[in-house]
């Protein structure tokens, strides 16, 4: 059986703990709607300043300023 482990990413604790995840991070990929990580405060421009070597993907099955965007 799998253990499974979820970060709540709207409550400050669960903001802080990805931070310091990030700070060791190579990727970080995401499929969150266009904004949402902004705010969070999990941007990718906010979490490059963690860690300045991170990249960041983002995941669209029809892009962000498609009509269907998800």
């Amino acid at each position: 059986m799998t253990e499974r482990t979820a970060i709540d990413l709207k409550a400050p604790g669960g903001q802080a703990l990805v931070h310091r995840l990030v700070e060791n991070t190579d990727v970080v990929v995401h499929n969150f709607q266009p904004g949402v990580t902004e705010g969070l405060g999990l941007g990718s421009e906010k979490l490059r300043t963690l860690n300045p070597r991170l990249v960041c993907v983002t995941i669209s099955g029809f892009g962000e300023d498609r009509p269907l965007r998800c």
